[in-house]
């Protein structure tokens, strides 16, 4: 961290005081606010990274953390974008750092950490809660404004890396590590940490001294098929880019649940003595299990699709396929809006089915739950998907897809297996953050009309 952000940190540590984590993405808050619990371990600190629909919700977090740990004497609570949750939630958890949570007969301290974007407007913290984080502020710069400490940075983030991964300690080419500095890492230390992972599994204990060619002669070079320029074998049509948000989402999607498992591996000996607690924490573990094993099961299938076998399906059974292969809440949520029957399209059946169900999965992840998801076919022939407007929608949407502004691509993995699969049957997309809608519209040239249904 910046001295600035140390010599807060400091007066955070001596303090219960809640404490304004302000960085983007990937600029270090989470790690922070763990460093600044009051233990190492995962008891006690509860973390809210999505937009939450009710505030009823947080409660409920805390009072699963309290269930973990009955005696725990106080609790920390990370809220991630907290310009992002609705004014009810911030008064929630307003009034919870206030006041505590009360459980079994007496009242547990809350201590708050609350995370905002680089650019958060003031306005869209409530003004009570905004005056309370201004006291302790531990402003977090993005990796941009601190190209002369990305180095340092990288290299200790390397030992960690090797550590976690069970890798000997990474020799570097000091160029190599010069050479991350020259890079814009929009999405920070999350973005950096991707790199160096990719860099450290692809060199297998070998000297690096390019992270965006490391030594990795083992491994066989990717068959590439002349036609269309993507890989036959492995992720279908991925660059560099989404290589790395793929390793970065496949991190954070396994981090949590396997802290459930370890917090239920570390207390056995007081779950064995309240059969009620353990019956409690053996459904979350499997909860966890099941959700990383669900998450591994597409990653593998995804990067299992190789050269597509083009056949001519019908539009309207290929979108309920893809429909009926997504979650029941997701299926309540998605209307077709009058889709001809007898429109037809040439691609891979298998293919096309992923990429729907992926990319509504990414719709009604980026929006909140009470909000719809309509799909058309425009005149013009794009098969049109559009997140409908809802309580929160402008507030969860504000900064997470506006690629275009941006021009560094799509940040969900959800958008990034849909996209690279169309883009293999020959088709495009492309994804609009509007106000406070999302809409994709994906281009087959192929897509005909039955001439005795025009």
């Amino acid at each position: 961290m910046v001295p600035e952000a140390v010599a807060a940190a400091s007066l955070a540590r001596g303090s219960a005081h809640p404490v304004w984590l302000a960085g983007g993405p990937g600029t270090g808050a989470y790690e922070v606010a763990r460093a600044l619990h009051r233990r190492a371990d995962p008891l006690g600190f509860v973390s809210v990274r999505r937009a939450l629909v009710a505030p009823a919700e947080v409660e409920e977090r805390l009072h699963a953390a309290l269930a973990t740990d009955p005696s725990s004497d106080a609790l920390s609570l990370y809220v991630e974008r907290i310009e992002r949750q609705s004014a009810a939630v911030q008064e929630r958890v307003l009034r919870l750092s206030d006041e505590g949570i009360s459980w079994q007969g007496r009242v547990v301290p809350v201590r708050l950490f609350a995370q905002s974007d680089e650019g958060c407007r003031p306005s869209e913290i409530l003004a009570v809660l905004r005056h309370r984080l201004r006291a302790l502020v531990v402003a977090l710069p993005s990796l941009g404004t601190r190209r002369e400490e990305v180095p340092s940075i990288a290299a200790a983030l390397a030992n960690r890396i090797s550590r976690d991964l069970g890798l000997p300690e990474p020799v570097i080419d000091g160029d190599a590590l010069r050479r991350l500095a020259e890079r814009d890492w929009p999405d920070n230390l999350e973005e950096l940490g991707a790199v160096i992972t990719r860099g450290l599994l692809a060199a297998r204990g070998e000297p690096i001294d390019d992270f965006d060619a490391p030594r990795f002669r083992r491994m066989p070079p990717p068959i590439v098929e002349a036609r269309s320029g993507e890989p036959k074998n492995g992720a279908p049509g991925l660059d560099r880019r989404e290589i790395e948000v793929v390793i970065a989402e496949l991190a954070h999607e396994l981090k949590n649940p396997m802290v459930t498992i370890k917090t239920f591996a570390e207390n056995l000996d007081q779950l064995s003595a309240d059969p009620k607690l353990r019956e409690k924490f053996v459904g979350l573990t499997c909860e966890a299990v099941t959700r990383m094993d669900s998450f591994l099961d597409e990653i593998l299938r995804f990067s299992r699709f190789s050269e597509p076998k083009l056949r001519r399906l019908s539009l309207t059974q290929t979108l309920s396929r893809a429909i009926e292969a997504n979650e029941a809440g997701i299926r309540e949520r998605v209307k077709t809006n009058g889709i001809p029957a007898k429109v037809f399209l040439r691609v891979d059946e298998e293919q096309i089915a992923f990429a729907i169900k992926s990319l509504l999965r990414g719709l009604c992840r980026e929006t909140p739950e009470n909000v719809p998801v309509s799909v058309d076919l425009s005149p013009s022939g794009d098969l049109v998907f559009v997140s409908g407007a809802g309580v929160g929608t402008q507030q969860k949407l504000r900064g997470t897809l506006d690629h275009q502004q941006n021009g560094d691509g799509l940040r969900s993995l959800d958008f990034i297996m849909a996209e690279a699969l169309i883009r293999r049957n020959g088709g495009s997309s492309r994804v609009v953050r509007e106000q406070d809608q999302i809409r994709v519209r994906v281009n087959f040239p192929n897509l005909e009309l039955a001439a005795d249904a025009r």
